[in-house]
């Protein structure tokens, strides 16, 4: 089985994350929303053995940056897609996309006719007027944060809704689904691909109900083969078809994905001649640029957000279980030194990490992209969980380490770090959906508590309470990590960090924000370590 490679790839002045792996004549796979790539996985699998297969996330989805409009059409995610396979040296593609996946490939096939050799979708949308209106006024109501995390519960019931009526928020007896009840893994993925768009997971939902070209498809040139399951809600669309020209053929298809995939198959090889092969181009971060880039290692995809400027460069590493991209020490690197930020494993794209979660594990990972990205001696800025980590990379560097900074690290005693990872979530799915919520109470109490004390009075932080959309970010992140938050914490927050730390000397500084429930354990370890101490700047919610 071919290794499914991950990468970002620099498309104007955004990054798209794309999944590749095979080789041969190249076909894009183009998902439905609000998913992501990651659910074309046994796609891509199956047909990287005699092929390319290009599977990215689209725009907004997944690890994709949105485009910056309010609302992108059809066209604009169909004009990406052109753009992204330019960026990769691929002239000439088999193109296949799924619903919006489907749409999104069709209009790629009309105004770029000469990059697509075939184009096959897989449930081609075809609305009516009558069907448009509703859904644009009450399909996609707006997905805002609520302070008590109920937002999530509704939006776990809407994504299994959606599996037992179409629309998903019409329940008459006529839309009733005969599909399974779906999995709470199933409900999770999809619940997963929705928080990571946030609210703009409606504008690719939208996007095609706002397609307004009811004779497209009669328009195209290139051969073109639309599959309808049986299984599929929108197997009744292929009736609304209009004329099509004698390239363009539909076909229905029984045995569900089986007996679509079969099909694909079929057509891809009739027509392996027409598409190009690789290997695709290479992409970097532009220099100067803030960009990402994956780093793979024995243990797993690392994600690193890596600006080029030259010597030194500055590691950030954000603390474990809170949002990587909003890390205050991002804002802080100098014009003339080179930035590296990973987002360390189960935490943003790095999230499909499948090796160990200790800090010896994650530091050869570091290390290779310092190897790899950085210049001149480094400094490590390290946040709160991630001290160890730090120090285990610190001395790892050698002599290439010019100074690591611990802001807000925890010296706990055992039976503190007992009571922060006892109180961490399980991660554990509930099918009502319980656990989005046991994760949004740990950040959102964990602001107002110290989470390595009981939450009784005596302990509380004189606050105010942190915004729906902060907590939100980091709540993402306990999602992903699921079961792995646990282990992973007491992993970090285990080794002591006085014997880490020694011989460091004034390469060390300790840092606090004002009010720091431990600032007097780092002021003693200050003074036997011969460290030096500095204020924290302003770093918004304490860990």
């Amino acid at each position: 089985m071919s290794r499914i490679e991950r990468r970002f790839v620099r498309v104007g002045d955004r990054d798209v994350h794309v999944r590749i792996a095979g080789a041969g004549p190249a076909v894009l796979l183009v998902h439905q929303s609000p998913q992501s790539s990651a659910a074309l996985v046994p796609m891509i699998e199956a047909l990287a053995d005699e092929h390319l297969v290009i599977a990215p996330d689209t725009p907004g989805f997944g690890h994709s940056e949105p485009m910056g409009r309010a609302q992108p059409t059809i066209d604009d995610f169909a004009s990406n897609l052109a753009a992204l396979l330019a960026a990769l040296g691929l002239e000439r593609v088999a193109a296949w996309g799924v619903h919006t996946g489907a749409s999104i490939a069709t209009r790629l096939a009309l105004l770029d006719p000469g990059r697509v050799a075939l184009l096959v979708t897989d449930g081609l949308a075809r609305f009516t007027e009558a069907e448009r209106r509703p859904m644009l006024a009450r399909y996609l109501p707006p997905f805002e944060p609520a302070w008590d995390g109920t937002h999530l519960l509704w939006l776990w019931a809407r994504f299994r809704e959606q599996l037992l009526y179409f629309p998903w928020n019409d329940d008459r007896a006529e839309c009733r689904l005969a599909f399974d009840l779906p999995t709470p893994e199933r409900t999770q993925r999809d619940v997963l691909d929705a928080l990571a768009a946030g609210d703009g997971f409606r504008t690719g939902y939208r996007a095609p109900f706002l397609l307004d070209d009811p004779d497209g498809p009669g328009r195209l040139t290139v051969p073109a083969h639309l599959l309808y399951r049986r299984d599929d809600v929108l197997y009744p669309h292929a009736e609304r078809l209009p004329p099509l020209p004698p390239n363009v053929t539909v076909e229905r298809i029984e045995n569900g994905q089986a007996g679509m995939l079969a099909r694909l198959r079929e057509l891809l090889a009739a027509h392996r001649g027409r598409c190009a092969s690789g290997p695709v181009a290479e992409s970097r971060p532009a220099a100067g640029a803030l960009g990402r880039t994956i780093v793979a290692s024995r243990d797993g995809d690392l994600s690193v957000r890596v600006r080029r400027g030259g010597a030194p460069t500055r590691v950030v590493l954000h603390d474990l279980g809170c949002a990587p991209q909003r890390s205050p020490e991002l804002a802080r690197v100098a014009p003339g030194e080179t930035l590296i930020a990973p987002e360390l494993p189960g935490h943003g794209a790095s999230c499909e990490w499948t090796g160990p979660l200790d800090p010896e594990s994650i530091a050869d990972a570091i290390d290779a992209a310092i190897a790899r990205h950085g210049e001149g001696p480094v400094r490590i800025v390290a946040r709160g969980a991630s001290a160890a980590l730090a120090l285990v990379l610190a001395r790892r560097l050698g002599e290439r380490l010019d100074e690591v900074v611990l802001d807000a690290p925890l010296p706990l005693t055992s039976e503190e770090r007992a009571t922060l990872v006892a109180g961490a979530p399980s991660g554990a799915l509930h099918p009502t959906g319980a656990h989005l919520i046991e994760a949004w109470n740990w950040v959102r109490l964990g602001a107002l508590f110290p989470r390595w004390w009981p939450p009784l009075g005596r302990h509380a932080r004189r606050v105010a309470a942190p915004a729906p959309f902060l907590i939100e970010e980091d709540a993402v992140e306990m999602i992903r990590l699921g079961a792995r938050l646990a282990p992973m914490l007491d992993a970090h927050l285990a080794p002591p960090l006085e014997p880490l730390a020694s011989g460091l000397g004034a390469r060390l500084v300790l840092r606090a924000p004002a009010g720091f429930e431990l600032a007097d354990r780092l002021a003693a370890l200050v003074e036997r370590l011969g460290a030096r101490f500095a204020p924290s700047p302003s770093i918004g919610v304490q860990p």
